[in-house]
């Protein structure tokens, strides 16, 4: 069973961010996305929704008070920069309360514990959390899926992300830090303050470079204790 999901967020890009890790799990629905709580919070009460995702400090009304609003039995899960508001939060049972930036390893966590609390039958013998071997990335106007065995690395080119691949490379709206978020961290590693690697394509590795399907790529002396510890 899907949980069907509500995002919202005054930023857009965090409703990007949230929508891509939404998108790699199979069990998450995201039926609508706002950065106007007053319009979620009239769309929510409109509509059966099983968990909003939403921010706490925003312009209009506070995702608290928003949640207090709810007239649907609809789960929350707080995502936000301000740690404080965690009391306040969990006096409202919230599923769970996450201090931006928002990891993906975290954000599974917290899907979890909601399928869980709203899914208990299902939870027992089917875990949700568990990503799909792809992530949506923007690409000019519309969402691009990118599968995570196709990608080699990944280089920073200033507002930018060129995305390596065996056969084509893309050059994607996003820095690098950004990318490194949506991407499983068993499988992705930071070796550079330019590159990013697919653990599993490396050929080769030394003190100073490494080997990926030929490509040579040089490792940062501040990345150098990682990469020992990842090969």
């Amino acid at each position: 069973m899907q949980l069907n999901v509500v995002l919202l967020d005054d930023e857009h890009h965090v409703i990007e961010l949230l929508q891509a890790y939404c998108a790699s799990i199979d069990s998450v629905n995201v039926v609508r996305s706002f950065t106007n709580a007053i319009e979620a919070l009239s769309f929510i009460n409109a509509n059966p929704i099983d968990l909003l995702i939403s921010d706490i400090n925003m312009p209009q009304i506070s995702g608290i008070e928003m949640a207090q609003s709810l007239t649907q039995q609809t789960s929350v899960i707080f995502i936000t920069a301000h740690s404080h508001y965690a009391v306040d939060a969990f006096e409202l049972d919230v599923i769970d309360y996450i201090v931006k930036p928002v990891l993906l390893p975290r954000f599974l966590k917290a899907i979890t514990k909601a399928y869980a609390a709203i899914n208990p039958r299902d939870a027992v013998s089917l875990p949700p959390a568990v990503p799909s071997r792809y992530i949506f990335v923007k690409d000019g106007g519309a969402k691009k899926r990118l599968v995570l065995d196709e990608i080699l690395f990944l280089t920073a080119q200033g507002d930018y992300t060129e995305v390596t691949m065996q056969e084509k490379s893309l050059l994607l709206l996003g820095n690098l830090s950004s990318f490194l978020q949506s991407l499983p961290n068993d499988d992705f590693i930071r070796i550079h303050r330019s590159y990013v690697v697919n653990k599993s394509k490396v050929d080769s590795v030394d003190k100073d470079h490494l080997i990926i399907h030929g490509h040579d790529l040089t490792i940062g002396k501040t990345y150098r204790h990682i990469i020992e510890n990842a090969f």
